[in-house]
């Protein structure tokens, strides 16, 4: 990945003095690149859905917490088979369900269509920044 100017100043705006560390492991490469020192996590165009849904794989409890509406509507799964498991706080079953039935690549689309990717990866404002057309940031504190 090559960067402008106004790109790298834009990188150095958010990490400060370790601007430098990002931009040579994005320029290696590297398609998600966080640090604590950031407190930014920047992350490729090309990735990110499958980071997405990597991660939300990753977390079956927090895939099984997404709105019942949401979920049947992506999913085809009845509301009502939906509410009763949440209700029942059973929300890492129902993440395994949806899991071992093949639905969180859709639901992670669904979710990145719906929400963009800040609600995910930017826990702290919710803000996706775009660096370029193949580059996000996303705030992590």
């Amino acid at each position: 990945m090559e960067f402008t100017f106004s790109e790298i100043k834009q990188i150095r705006d958010l990490v400060g003095d370790d601007w430098r560390g990002v931009v040579e492991k994005l320029a290696e490469g590297e398609s998600d690149v966080s640090d604590r020192r950031y407190n930014y996590r920047f992350i490729a165009a090309d990735e990110i859905d499958s980071i997405l849904e990597e991660e939300l794989s990753g977390d079956l409890y927090i895939l099984g917490c997404f709105h019942a509406d949401f979920l049947a509507n992506v999913t085809g799964i009845p509301r009502e088979a939906i509410e009763a498991i949440q209700k029942a706080e059973a929300h890492e079953a129902l993440g395994k369900l949806l899991e071992s039935q093949g639905h969180v690549a859709e639901i992670a689309r669904a979710y990145a269509a719906a929400d963009g990717y800040g609600h995910h990866f930017s826990p702290y404002d919710s803000e996706t920044i775009e660096i370029n057309d193949d580059l996000y940031a996303f705030r992590c504190n």
